[in-house]
Parts: structure tokens; C-alpha cells; sequence
């Protein structure tokens, strides 16, 4: 594990896109376990995109490019592909318009942060320069360094960490907000039970989650993966309690009114007599 601190700022972005997702699941998912929950990780073997069921292409820069995934571990290498070939499409180069909206109506206060999967870094940036602790994690050895570059040039403090999510989950200790813009809805299908063992681990009763998902029901091509309402309440209800759920528009360049999504504001309950 590599872990950078500093302070810094800077920017830019632009592309193309088509999201992974609908990736088979294989073996047993780990079972949440509130005590010691499992952190090894499964040695799956590589697969490539000729079995269309296992991924789908990625537009990088309008060109449909083959990539290789991991069905079980989604390493380094499957997203690094994306930031060495381009900008991937979720890469506006600015800060998710539902965090700013939840931060500037209070609803969101400066406290301990983890993003995870930052990429190159807008919204952790953000997050530090409203006075957040920010800690940004993500396993893209370039997108990290873009993240390290713009926060330099903006002048943000904050921790930014390379390394396999899950395994940074297993001794990052607690936060009082966790923040994703799309890694849940890319890892559900695969690796929900693991997330949920993440979360579990770097929150505590009373700490807020924020995720914001490709919804289902979106006919455009080449959106985000999609996941259905239900389908939130019934997976990350397992762990949270639900504060807001809501529609939104992801940004894109491909769409004037970006693809719809869902913004997920969640809190972990608090238990009698913790606080």
C-alpha cells in the first residue's frame, strides 16, 4: 500500500463511456459479520470480453476498446486501463452536484471521510476544501496520480491512499461519512457481501453513507451499471437505514440531461445506550 499526503491543486477532464456490470458472481460471498469480518482475497482467474456475459466493451474516447476484467477482485489493472487510454466517462473533472447539494444544505457536515474509488479526485478535493477530513482511496495507479496532482494545484489537504479497496478497508479504522460515486453499483453484483463487510468495518453507529447509483429503468445506451430501489433497500438495508432516496441525473457527455440515478443517503442506526 502506497499512501500519499500533501497539500495541492488543479484539473482537467473529458471522454467517452460505457460502464461495467452484470459481471457473474462465483463462489460463496462472504457472510456480513459484525465481530471479524473476512479480508482475504480469492485468487479468480482473468477474464476477457469475448464471453459478452462476463463484461461489456468500453467506449474510451468514441473508440470501443476490449478490456479485461476480474470477475471476483476487479484489481488495478481492469481500471487502470480506463485512466492510461483517457478520461473514463465518469470523470467530469467536477464534484458530484448531489454532494455539493447535500453539503451546502447542511444535511452533510464537516467530519472524518472516506471516499472510495476517488479516481482522480474532484469530489475528495471538494470535500477537503469545505473543511472535511478526507481520506480517498482508490486502486488506479494513474487515476491516483491525477488525484495527487489536482489536489497539489488546488491546495486541498488530505490523505490519499493506492490500494485494493477492499483490503485498505480491512485497517483504515472508522469514519463518520463514507462516500462513493458509483463503486457500489459497479461491485454489487459480484461483491456485494464484501462491500457490505466494508462498510460495516469503516463505520459506526450514527456514521452517514452516501452512494450514488446508475437507477434502473434508464433506456439511453452506455449508461452506468443499474440497480433498482428496491433493490438498494433490500441489499444496503442490511447495514443502514435509509434518510433519502432520490432521482437525480448523472452528468455525461454524451446526454444533455446525463443518465438518471440514484442519490442514497443512508446512517448506520445508532443502538440504545451507545450514545
Amino acid at each position: 500500500m502506497r499512501t500519499v499526503e500533501f497539500s495541492g491543486r488543479r484539473s482537467r477532464l473529458n471522454v467517452a463511456w460505457r460502464w461495467l456490470s452484470h459481471l457473474p458472481a462465483r463462489g460463496s460471498p462472504t457472510e456480513l459479520a459484525a465481530a471479524a469480518p473476512p479480508t482475504t482475497r480469492s485468487a479468480a482467474p482473468r477474464t476477457t470480453c469475448q464471453d459478452a456475459r462476463e463484461c461489456r466493451d468500453y467506449i474510451i474516447q468514441g473508440i470501443c476498446m476490449k478490456a479485461t476484467v476480474e470477475s471476483q477482485t476487479f484489481q488495478s489493472t481492469d481500471w487502470d486501463a480506463l485512466y492510461r487510454n483517457g478520461t473514463p466517462p465518469w470523470e467530469t473533472g467536477r464534484p458530484a452536484a448531489e454532494l455539493v447539494r447535500l453539503i451546502d444544505e447542511g444535511v452533510i457536515k464537516p467530519t472524518t471521510t472516506l471516499e472510495l474509488g476517488c479516481g482522480t479526485g474532484a469530489n475528495a478535493v471538494l470535500l477537503a476544501q469545505r473543511g472535511f477530513e478526507v481520506t480517498a482511496v482508490d486502486s488506479s495507479p494513474t487515476a491516483i496520480e491525477r488525484a495527487r496532482t489536482r489536489a497539489e494545484n488546488a491546495g486541498a489537504l488530505l490523505r490519499i491512499v493506492l490500494d485494493d479497496v477492499f483490503e485498505f478497508a480491512a485497517t483504515a479504522g472508522t469514519f463518520e461519512f463514507v462516500f462513493d460515486a458509483g463503486f457500489y453499483h459497479s461491485v454489487r453484483r459480484t461483491q456485494l457481501d464484501r462491500l457490505l463487510d466494508l462498510l460495516w468495518r469503516v463505520t459506526r453507529p450514527g456514521s452517514l453513507y452516501l452512494t450514488l447509483a446508475g437507477a434502473a429503468g434508464e433506456t439511453a445506451e452506455g449508461g452506468p451499471p443499474q440497480v433498482s430501489e428496491e433493490e438498494i433497500h433490500r441489499e444496503l438495508g442490511r447495514v443502514f437505514e435509509f434518510v433519502d432516496v432520490r432521482p437525480f441525473r448523472f452528468e455525461s457527455p454524451f446526454r444533455k440531461e446525463g443518465y438518471l440515478g440514484w442519490s442514497c443517503l443512508m446512517r448506520r442506526p445508532v443502538l440504545v445506550g451507545t450514545r
